[in-house]
């Protein structure tokens, strides 16, 4: 019997979360530093990276993943 393939132990999304760690890391910093606008770019990219996220759990669960 096989193991079911679960999605959040997928290397794209393992990938894809410590990429969005990072940019949460990058945000916590530009707010101590009072960057605000290097702050809003870094929001940005994490509203399309969750966006992407979520694009590939839908793929995933297409694929047969749970």
């Amino acid at each position: 019997m096989q193991k079911p393939k679960i999605a959040e132990q997928h290397l794209m999304v393992l990938r894809q979360r410590a990429a969005m760690r990072a940019v949460h890391q990058g945000i916590r910093q530009a707010e101590q530093a009072g960057n605000i606008f290097r702050k809003r770019d870094l929001e940005t990219k994490l509203r399309f990276m969750r966006s992407e996220l979520s694009e590939c759990f839908r793929n995933l669960r297409k694929a047969g993943w749970k």
